[in-house]
């Protein structure tokens, strides 16, 4: 088998570091990385919830670990203003009942 260049998409979730951790160890050239989005406090619901500083902790440990490349890519500003602000619009147009081109829902 060829090796191959893998970059892996780590969350600091066991799936995604057994992922990168059993491609390193059959000899892929792996580079880990993740997405700095949005949430990366605990909350009342999930005291272990993906991005936190603790799960990029981990997948940081992981590449660590198993001597791989890590980076963590700062992509908040982008998600903010191309993901959150959009679903807030939509959420905004559903509750007042129109329809995205403005116009009120017949029913």
């Amino acid at each position: 088998m060829s090796r191959l260049r893998v970059l892996a998409a780590m969350s600091g979730g066991v799936d995604s570091a057994v992922a990168a951790a059993l491609l390193a160890e059959q000899g892929h050239d792996v580079t880990g990385v993740t997405l700095r989005l949005a949430c990366y406090g605990k909350t009342p619901l999930s005291p272990r919830a993906c991005c936190t500083l603790d799960a990029i902790d981990d997948a940081r440990r992981v590449a660590m670990r198993m001597s791989f490349p890590y980076h963590i890519v700062d992509a908040e500003q982008v998600f903010r203003e191309r993901v959150m602000i959009g679903r807030d619009v939509l959420v905004l147009t559903v509750r007042s009942c129109r329809s995205i081109t403005g116009s009120e829902d017949r029913q």
